[in-house]
């Protein structure tokens, strides 16, 4: 018997090899990049293109944040009582139709604020299933050995987004305009295994 197998917190293969947190990992840094982009581009496309007031664009991010403080616990519940994964997929799967409409309905009809409002309130529902489902599922996949290394290889996919979508974000906008900048955002985020 080899001391891996014998002891659980040694891990018998590196998180590099294990295909399954490899698409979660790789998943969750397009999914935050994502995030980052629209962060900027949302508040952009409201002032430039609804001419939205200061409290209009603030009431953005607010709806943006009020799922975390009214559906963190059922999604809890919700993630405890159905498959992570296919929850996190669906999660993944609506949150892309919406940001996807945003372009849509600039090009197919006048885009309203409401509509927006809609769109990141409903985002951040289901942003809020897919966080929790995610870091109950993140143990299981990791490992208690690797639990440390997982969190901080995701940890700094947080990082490298929080750095680099801004930015990216701002050239998107420049090349293509506030609209189109959804199309290279709304494709789905998470390969989840």
């Amino acid at each position: 018997m080899t001391a891996a197998a014998a002891d659980p917190a040694v891990p018998a293969v590196p998180l590099w090899r294990s295909r399954n947190f490899l698409l979660l990992w790789g998943g969750q840094t397009v999914g935050e990049l994502g995030a980052r982009i629209s962060g900027v581009a949302v508040p952009l496309l409201a002032a430039t293109t609804l001419n939205a007031s200061v409290f209009q664009i603030s009431l953005l991010s607010f709806l943006g944040w009020l799922p975390y403080l009214l559906f963190s616990l059922p999604a809890g519940i919700v993630a405890d009582r159905v498959d992570q994964r296919k929850l996190m997929i669906v999660c993944d799967l609506v949150r892309t139709a919406l940001m996807l409409s945003l372009p849509l309905a600039a090009f197919v009809w006048e885009l309203r604020l409401w509509y927006l409002y809609l769109v990141v309130g409903v985002s951040g529902v289901f942003t809020v299933l897919f966080n929790v489902a995610y870091k109950s599922m993140l143990p299981r996949l990791a490992g208690p050995g690797r639990l440390v290394d997982a969190n901080a290889k995701i940890v700094m996919s947080q990082e490298f987004a929080e750095l680099t979508g801004p930015t990216l974000s701002g050239l998107l906008i420049g090349l293509v305009g506030t609209a189109r900048t959804f199309l290279a955002n709304g494709w789905p985020s998470s390969s989840v295994p």
